[in-house]
């Protein structure tokens, strides 16, 4: 039986224990954002034939078509934008490591790994009202050696996933020793 992987290098006997989104707080207002863009195509088409009647009269009529054509065309690419990143801008604890994968455009994705043996400590930061209301903040893992830390910001309960990371690198040594 041959089990797909749910990311890159991922190893067979490898355990997946979370994974980790930005919190949906951050998604919600870059919607509320592109919702303004739609509402000013709402109020183009409400307003413009008022104030700007030429506009839909021959020959212009063809050209105002194509432009709301090619706006709507631009708000449903910018929509699936804005769910591409934030669906694969994701961070992977398994029973092994911590996988960072970063989409920083459609084409464009960086991926970093940390091993468990490699975390020296782990910080939960929830700063200000709204991450205290909604349960979000940042975690900073810091790691041994030269390589640099991993932070993650804007999670969902990052005290739990703090508390989820120190147990994981605990596991990891504990039973087997130092490896």
């Amino acid at each position: 039986m041959n089990i797909k992987k749910l990311f890159p290098g991922q190893e067979e006997d490898e355990v997946i224990v979370l994974v980790v989104r930005e919190h949906w707080f951050f998604m919600l207002t870059r919607v509320l954002a592109w919702l303004i863009f739609v509402l000013v195509l709402f109020l183009f088409d409400r307003y413009a034939p008022q104030y700007m009647p030429r506009l839909f009269e021959d020959p212009y009529l063809n050209f105002v078509n194509l432009g709301k054509n090619m706006y709507v065309m631009f708000l449903i690419l910018g929509l699936f934008m804005l769910w591409t990143i934030y669906y694969l801008n994701v961070q992977i604890i398994t029973n092994k490591r911590i996988v960072d994968i970063w989409q920083k455009g459609i084409f464009s994705q960086r991926i970093s790994e940390l091993t468990l043996p490699n975390i020296e400590d782990v910080t939960s930061e929830v700063k200000g009202f709204w991450a205290t209301v909604l349960g979000y903040g940042s975690v900073e893992i810091q790691t041994a050696g030269e390589k640099e830390n991993f932070l993650f910001h804007n999670i969902p309960e990052p005290r739990e996933v703090e508390k989820l990371i120190i147990n994981q690198t605990g596991l990891y040594k504990g039973p087997k020793g130092n490896e």
